[in-house]
């Protein structure tokens, strides 16, 4: 076959193969915009400014074995411009050099499937237009006079457009919404030695719809921050409250999270089930925490996971008590067990 094949020529070979026993596809176009900013004699400037435009094609194969309950599997990165007879053919012999617990695709295909918000309308529309938007706002932002000194910043704005097809016949397009925009600022002071000092802060911050980036208040928070970084001391050792934000929470969550998963349980790594305190002998505001992947433009919204199995809210913890399994269908195959939500964005109960 020549090169720059089409979509539904792979998924015509795929059926094709006698070898395969199932698969899911999963395409995703991304357009990109970039821009990185600094300051030259007083003056903010663009740095550099790229329009990117990338297409990537993952296919997940499932090959039958000879050996009853067991099956080859590989996922692997497809590309246009090879010819795609040999990567198929590629693909089928490195899936069959692999040994894995039999697993299989959900028969039935869901529907009436919940459609959350995931994609800024702006950015659908006009990329060019809203990157342009969020440049002003910034240039508004580092004029404004200030103690510290503008360093540099940058901003990414994407737009995801994703294809799921499976070979059971589900096929879902959905797209997504990303917004990275990154703050530096400095403060220069002498000390009581005559000394100058000088410290740096960085400020990031992601998001899925342009209302939910305030650029104002990140860069007055990264002035402000730069201002005080070089009068910060040590916390004093004791017990005292905090507050903390959602960055910090999320960072501390993530290890316990993964061992609320199916696939520890499976793979004998740190699992904490049902019935068990998610942090033993808390005290304090017990954590209840939800995986929800309907909420509009959020990081992890979507309506089904990439196996074909429909998403909703799911509490997996409530008052600390551990409440649920994420598990999905092949996971859910090895245990015996149903396949619930997977994806999700992590939500906790105000305390």
């Amino acid at each position: 076959m020549n090169a720059n094949w089409t979509f539904d020529q792979l998924k015509t070979q795929l059926l094709d193969q006698k070898d395969i026993k199932a698969w899911i596809v999963h395409e995703e176009h991304i357009h990109r915009r970039e821009r990185y900013f600094m300051q030259e004699d007083h003056q903010f400037i663009t740095d550099q400014d790229r329009n990117v435009n990338t297409q990537n094609i993952l296919v997940r194969l499932f090959v039958n074995s000879p050996t009853p309950g067991r099956q080859g599997e590989i996922t692997k990165k497809f590309f246009t411009s090879v010819p795609l007879k040999e990567q198929i053919r590629q693909a089928i012999e490195m899936a069959k050099e692999t040994d894995h617990q039999t697993w299989d695709l959900p028969t039935e295909i869901p529907t009436n499937l919940f459609e959350p918000k995931t994609t800024d309308p702006l950015m659908a529309e006009d990329l060019e237009s809203a990157i342009n938007s969020i440049t002003s706002q910034m240039e508004v932002a580092v004029k404004k006079p200030r103690d510290t000194a503008f360093n540099s910043s940058e901003v990414f704005l994407s737009v995801h457009n994703h294809e799921l097809h499976l070979s059971n016949g589900f096929v879902h397009r959905y797209s997504q919404s990303r917004i990275y925009i990154e703050a530096a600022f400095s403060f220069t002071k002498l000390d009581e030695n005559g000394v100058s000092r000088s410290d740096e802060y960085l400020s990031t911050q992601w998001a899925g719809h342009l209302n939910d980036i305030p650029v104002n208040k990140l860069f007055e928070d990264t002035s402000d921050r730069a201002l005080k970084s070089i009068d910060t001391i040590k916390p004093e050792t004791g017990n005292y409250s905090v507050i903390i934000d959602a960055e910090v929470l999320s960072t501390l969550l993530n290890g316990h999270l993964s061992q609320l998963s199916a696939s520890h349980a499976y793979n004998g790594l740190p699992f904490i089930k049902t019935g068990a305190e998610l942090i033993p002998n808390a005290t304090g505001d017990l954590l209840s925490i939800t995986l929800d992947p309907t909420l509009d433009y959020g990081a992890s919204s979507i309506s089904v996971s990439e196996q074909g199995i429909a998403q909703k809210p799911l509490r997996l913890v409530n008052n600390n008590s551990v409440i649920a399994t994420a598990t999905d269908k092949q996971y859910g195959d090895y245990l015996g067990m149903s396949a619930t939500t997977v994806r999700g964005n992590l939500v906790i109960d105000p305390g």
